[in-house]
């Protein structure tokens, strides 16, 4: 599992953050996640963000399908997962239970 920070190179500040997991090395599967501060969102940072991990995932880790997932009702992500070529491929409902309610997930995925 690899944790990474996104900054911006002229001022050095942290606009967002992505994750890479290794989720079945001999069947070359992976997961991406990705977030950006509020205050970056719609100026293009997530689809970079997400994009660069996804690349880094085919191409130096040699996955063979890599899969995202987010809120069904979270347009933006969901968006940035389309862009870049990620098909919607299910729907698991009351998934995850935080903040004191249950939470569905829509699941994307891409093929190398």
């Amino acid at each position: 599992m690899y944790f990474l920070a996104a900054a911006r190179k002229d001022a050095g500040e942290i606009v967002g953050e992505a994750v890479l997991k290794i989720i079945n090395p001999s069947e070359r599967q992976g997961e991406i996640g990705f977030g950006v501060a509020p205050k970056y969102w719609k100026q293009g940072y997530a689809t970079e963000i997400a994009g660069t991990v996804m690349d880094s995932a085919f191409q130096h880790f040699n996955l063979h399908r890599v899969a995202a997932q987010c809120s069904p009702d979270n347009k933006g992500s969901i968006r940035i997962m389309q862009k870049l070529g990620m098909a919607r491929e299910g729907l698991l409902r009351d998934i995850h239970f935080a903040r004191g309610k249950w939470w569905s997930t829509v699941i994307y995925g891409v093929l190398d």
